[in-house]
């Protein structure tokens, strides 16, 4: 490894000074997923100059990418490891001290390698928006704070409300003591369940409590917004704006860090942001709230900046596997419900005054008999019909197959109109059966003029015959040195 640290280091110093840059490498960190170099440069050298470098410092390095930032008297650059090693939970938090403040969830590991905490009570934090693309780990992050909240604070202090429009994402949390109701799927239900957080906080300004703490969860904010639209919008609005003072505390994530989708919400009323790998620098800027933040030069699975007040940290997030949070939900006195769906019935009443925990519902698919994918349907020849019997049902299953086949062209056809639609579908034992062919055109008639024939009789006027003028000489255009001596002229 020292090895390679040397090597990257002399590259880094060979790119600069081939720019005449003059600066070195003086030290630098090794985090689970890169390697810092801090580099120091000489006096009167302009800091636009190394950042226009990344690339050709990428390149020297063998990297698919390269980040340049600035700390302090030292410029940072910032390459991927070539082994990364992943950031797991529970060996995270065996590491931390018992006394950890409350209702702070683990982020992960900053790029110094140290734990990184966000307290969600203060007033710099409050509300949470993490954005990256498909394969960012922002829910897998976000899974990872919900874990670590539910093992350090018991309901009495903190409640959670998850909202997974997507349906894969918090179902394994259903049965945890602290859940408000069962991780609701539906979008609408998702509405009805932020008008309730929107009246309680109005009922815990009335009364001004503000304990136990609500921390809602929504794992794909932009799709909630494109079915909601409007009110969707409004609500999560008075919760970012309000919610802070009534404990109530939004975490969400979306995928699509758009300014037409998630700008105005964005820009105003999330103080903490976590941005993954995004597209563009215009999707950066609008998800960090920061021009130039290097965003898109993330390299994903779980690699984060955080953007909070004027603090912005790189880190790697935490991960949380399936079966450890099925652990967590047993080890917390919670049930699993692996099979039953986790859309929650339309007749679930959220408690208003967290009385009591939630207590699951018994599994009502067992009391039923499911037919798995695996186990084929029926067939008439487990009935013992006849023979005749079952040529009729052969002749029904060759009708029924061939329905299928000219639907399915059909839907080809609608789905692309210039295919071609003079041919039928072909079957794996037949040849192709031309239906119509293309019948050929009428060739056009067209009158020549015949001095002998004689001509109509108008009545009207002829028309009055154009001015002869003489035929001009043609040109070459490709008489090259005509038209430049002529354009010298």
């Amino acid at each position: 490894m020292r090895s390679l640290l040397d090597h990257q280091a002399d590259g880094i110093e060979y790119t600069l000074h081939s720019h005449n840059i003059e600066g070195s490498v003086v030290g630098g960190n090794i985090s689970p997923r890169l390697i810092q170099f801090h580099v120091k440069l000489a006096s009167g050298v302009k800091y636009s100059r190394v950042t226009n470098l990344a690339d050709e410092i990428a390149l020297a390095l063998g990297v698919h990418s390269c980040r340049i930032t600035r700390d302090g008297y030292f410029v940072k650059v910032e390459v991927p490891r070539p082994d990364p090693v992943a950031v797991q939970l529970f060996p995270l938090m065996r590491t931390l001290p018992a006394d950890l403040p409350t209702h702070s969830p683990i982020l992960g590991l900053d790029e110094n390698g140290v734990p990184l905490l966000v307290r969600l009570t203060s007033p710099d934090i409050a509300h949470v928006l993490i954005s990256g693309t498909t394969g960012s780990g922002k829910t897998a992050l976000a899974r990872s704070m919900i874990a670590s909240l539910a093992l350090q604070n018991p309901p009495e202090q903190l409640r959670m409300l998850l909202i997974d429009p997507k349906s894969r994402g918090y179902k394994h949390f259903n049965g945890l003591p602290n859940l408000v109701c069962p991780v609701i799927t539906d979008p609408t239900d998702g509405l009805h369940r932020l008008k309730w957080a929107v009246r309680h906080m109005e009922k815990r300004d009335e009364t001004g409590v503000s304990s136990p703490v609500l921390a809602i969860f929504i794992d794909e904010l932009a799709d909630l917004l494109m079915v909601n639209g409007r009110e969707m919008e409004q609500l999560v609005t008075r919760i970012t704006q309000r919610g802070r003072e009534a404990g109530i505390h939004l975490i969400a994530s979306t995928q699509k860090p758009a300014a037409s989708v998630i700008g105005g919400i964005a820009k105003s009323n999330f103080p903490t942001r976590i941005v993954g790998k995004v597209v563009s620098p215009e999707d950066a800027r609008v998800a960090s709230g920061v021009a130039g933040s290097g965003a898109e030069k993330l390299m994903g699975r779980g690699d984060f900046l955080l953007f909070s007040g004027n603090i912005s940290t790189r880190l790697q997030g935490a991960y949380i596997s399936n079966a450890e949070m099925e652990q967590t939900v047993v080890h917390l006195g919670g049930t699993l419900e692996q099979t039953r769906p986790s859309r929650p019935k339309r007749e679930t009443v959220v408690q208003e005054e967290y009385e009591t925990p939630y207590v699951p519902t018994p599994n009502y698919l067992s009391r039923r008999e499911i037919r798995t994918e695996t186990q084929p349907a029926p067939s008439y020849r487990d009935y013992g019909y006849d023979e005749q019997a079952m040529g009729v049902s052969e002749r029904f299953e060759n009708y029924q197959q061939g329905i299928g086949k000219r639907r399915r062209v059909a839907e080809l056809k609608a789905e692309y109109p210039r295919m071609d639609s003079n041919y039928d579908y072909r079957d794996e034992d037949e040849e192709v059966r031309t239906v119509a062919k293309p019948q050929p055109q009428p060739a056009r008639q067209v009158d020549l003029w015949d001095e002998e024939k004689p001509q109509p009789k108008t009545v009207a006027q002829p028309p009055r015959p154009l001015p002869r003028v003489a035929p001009s000489q043609p040109t070459n255009p490709r008489n090259y040195e005509t038209t430049r001596r002529t354009s010298s002229q």
